[in-house]
């Protein structure tokens, strides 16, 4: 019973832990520029739009880097499915173990050459 009380209070200290070293930011980012966030520069490189069998995706492309070094690339997709009318975000999360998690997202372009990154 002891170890579940233990095991209950260390849960509870990591929810808070992650919730309060959490970093988040709705940018709009210029393509081919970089953003800071935290410790990681993030580079938007567009959208592309990728046909599959049942949807159609706008793809974006981010580079993430840590101490200018390229630690990881996230694709996140907006898709569409024709059959059921309707739309889904599909987030590209990068996480690890060892290190913290990258996560990106694209949403509708506030212009030609801007996209938005979380």
């Amino acid at each position: 019973m002891q170890l579940g009380h233990i095991g209950f209070a260390l849960c509870i200290i990591s929810i808070t832990c992650v919730s309060t070293l959490d970093i988040e930011k709705d940018l709009a980012i210029q393509t081919n520029k970089k953003t800071t966030i935290g410790d990681f520069d993030f580079v938007f490189h567009g959208i592309e739009i990728v046909k599959v069998d049942n949807y159609i995706a706008q793809r974006g492309k981010f580079d993430v880097y840590k101490n200018d070094k390229l630690i990881t690339q996230l694709f996140p997709e907006k898709r569409r499915y024709p059959v059921q009318q309707s739309t889904m975000t599909e987030a590209a999360i990068d996480a690890g173990f060892t290190h913290t998690g990258e996560y990106g997202n694209t949403a509708r372009p506030v212009a030609a050459q801007y996209g938005k990154a979380r």
